[in-house]
Formats: C-alpha cells, structure tokens, sequence
C-alpha cells in the first residue's frame, strides 16, 4: 500500500492506527488509569523553582471539578466560550467542558471588541471563561461592554475567581454519558477571506487525530511536550494537548511564544516535542543563547531527543526552508511537513 508511486493524486489511509470511538473524557481517563504518576502537565512560566505540575490522576480529579463546577451553571450541551492565552486553566477548562459534554468555544485573545461579539452571537454562547487582563487590555471590561448585544450570553466567568469557581465542583455528583459523534468544541477559521466560520469539532475527531499524529511521531511515555501554540487553535489544544495526552507525555505549556523562555524549557525540562510554525523556530535558532556545544532539540514542529539526539519532527504549517535547512541533518533531527486546516479537526 505504501510502495504507491507519489506521482498519484490518491493513497489510500494508513490502517495502522485505528479510529476509536471515543470521547476526550474517556482519552484522559485511560491517561489516568495507564500513567496515574506520570507527569502530565507542567506550567511553563519562568521560574522554574515555582512550576506547578499535575501527573495525569492529579489532572483527571482537577478537570472533573471544573466538569462539576460548570454544570452548575451550565446544562450538557450548551456552548461556552474561553477567551484566554495559555495557561494550565485553559487545559482543564477544555477537559472539564469535555467531561461536562459542554461544546467550548475557542477565541483569539488579541480578539477586539467587535471580533470577540461576532463569534459570541455566531456561536450562541451561554457563557464565557475570560483571562481579566491580556497585553494591557481589560478582557472583562470588553466582555462587560458587548454582553447587551449578544442576548444568549448569561453567565460571565472572569479566571481570577478560580478558586470560588472551582469550589462548586467539590461535591462528588455524576457526570454525563458523552458520545464520540457529540461536538467537543467549536473554532473559528482566520477569517482572511471574508468573515470567521465556526468548524464544528466532534469528540472523535479531536481524540483520534490528537493520537494518531502523537504516534505517527512515535511520541509515547518518555517524551516531553514543549507546546507554545497557541491554545485557542487545534494545533495547542488539539494536536498537542490531546496528543501528549493519550501517549502518556509531559506537556510544558508556556503562558506564550517567547524565544528565550523556549529554550529555557526546552533544557530545564529536557524538551523532545515542540510543534511550531517556521517563524518560531527560526526565532529560537537566531537566539545567542544557543550553544552548539549542547544543541537545544528543535525541529518545525516535533523534535525527540534520545541519548542526545533527535529522530522525528512534524510542522504544523509548511517549514521554512531556511529553518529546515538550519535544524537538519546538522542538529541530528529529521523535519515533517504537516498540513491541516482546523475546519478538519486539524
């Protein structure tokens, strides 16, 4: 099957890996039971001493309070919104809302006003999880400023009441049965052509692709995901949280893209996986901080590093020749060219 000549228009479909009918839930639950110690998340700020980390029995109990905590205010089947850079609350915001079988809404945090209205009304928000401040913006206040306009939106949930909110998922009530077919989240194409689509994404879609490009890679137990993409996309919330995920990796979710910040995971927490666009990783080969006596793993999207070498990658988008040219085979690292659109989960 794969000895077809690549001058053909049409291969036919790998069946190597299989697709699972499953739900995000029932992905992070076998996470849980196949690595309850493992580490599961790590939060990627600056200082390394004041690392938070969650192993995947840990992230379970936390995304099932958040599942409780929202189905309070919230009924299964409803549309919710997050409007946050990244951060470990966006990963179980996006859990729970799985396990609650809440459809979540993801927004650009450099959304302005009008942006941020077009999608809350397009998508029939009842509710919105927001960061309270993003680049020097008030998010709460833009919020605030739109909710008379959009009649569907009822409850406004600002992340610095966490801790309040997370206090309504303690008591131990059931959850709902999810369906593999039900829709896991909507997320809204660039708009460069006319106005932004909401793409449907179901929680089949989502599990299988997550896993299936986490073990195309070969990514499994021992790797180290360092994932700047950005949360509100399918490549960070998708590919690379619902990948590490079901392979059982440590995901290092940084607040942002900052080069020096990347490296700086990348060798603290020994990195092996990062998935990237071309201009990020072309950023971090530029930086003076590189040493090429201890080369940092970097590849256009994924980089694995075994006993000091690097076998795979994978881009999310087309990789710079120039990054490509860079990275490989001088840092010992194959590079992947990956091509998704979101609308097809990824």
């Amino acid at each position: 099957m794969n000895n077809i000549p690549p001058s053909l228009s049409y291969r036919p479909a790998d069946p190597a890996e299989p697709v699972l009918d499953i739900s995000i839930g029932d992905a992070l639950r076998a996470a849980s039971s196949t690595w309850p110690t493992r580490t599961a998340l790590i939060d990627g700020t600056s200082e390394e001493q004041t690392r938070r980390r969650w192993t995947f029995e840990e992230l379970l109990t936390e995304t099932e309070k958040v599942a409780r905590a929202l189905l309070l205010r919230f009924a299964s089947g409803e549309h919710v919104a997050i409007w946050a850079a990244n951060g470990p609350q966006w990963v179980m915001i996006e859990l729970g809302a799985a396990l609650a079988g809440l459809t979540l809404v993801t927004v650009n945090p450099a959304y302005l006003g009008e942006e941020l209205a077009f999608v809350l009304r397009q998508s029939r928000a009842r509710g919105i999880i927001v960061q309270d401040f993003y680049r020097n913006r008030n998010l709460v206040q833009a919020v605030n400023a739109a909710h008379d306009t959009l009649p569907d939106l009822r409850e406004v949930i600002a992340l610095s009441s966490w801790p309040e909110f997370l206090k309504g998922g303690e008591a131990r009530t059931a959850l709902p049965s999810i369906k593999a077919d039900d829709v896991a989240q909507i997320q809204y194409t660039s708009g460069t052509t006319g106005t932004p689509k909401g793409a449907r994404l179901t929680h089949r879609n989502l599990a299988n692709n997550g896993r299936i490009c986490a073990r195309t890679i070969g990514a499994g137990p021992q790797d180290i995901w360092i994932n700047p993409m950005p949360m509100f996309h399918t490549a960070g919330c998708g590919l690379c949280t619902l990948g590490a995920l079901q392979t059982g990796g440590a995901q290092v979710l940084p607040p942002g893209y900052d080069p020096e910040l990347m490296l700086s995971l990348f060798e603290q927490e020994r990195g092996t996986i990062m998935l990237c666009v071309p201009t990020m990783l072309i950023r971090m080969l530029d930086s003076p901080s590189i040493r090429t006596e201890n080369p940092v793993v970097l590849a256009a999207s994924h980089a694995r590093r075994r006993a000091g070498s690097s076998r795979t990658g994978a881009a999310s988008a087309r990789a710079g020749r120039e990054g490509r040219d860079r990275v490989w085979p001088d840092r010992g690292l194959s590079v992947f060219d990956a091509y998704a659109a979101r609308r097809s989960s990824p």
